[in-house]
């Protein structure tokens, strides 16, 4: 297991992948679909976008 830390669309991508996972295992559990994040995402930018946020890889 690994740090990193990311941010902006490497962000995006990483938490995407994490919830396209969640999802794989059973179709039901989480708060979130994949595609809402990226929806989101072109919505508007926020202050917090360029912060690094930290993946347990």
């Amino acid at each position: 297991m690994q740090e990193e830390y990311r941010a902006g669309v490497s962000y995006l991508e990483a938490v995407t992948a994490l919830l396209r996972r969640v999802r794989s295992i059973h179709p039901t559990k989480g708060l979130y679909e994949p595609a809402e994040l990226t929806w989101w995402w072109g919505e508007t930018g926020r202050p917090t976008d360029s912060l690094d946020q930290l993946f347990w890889l």
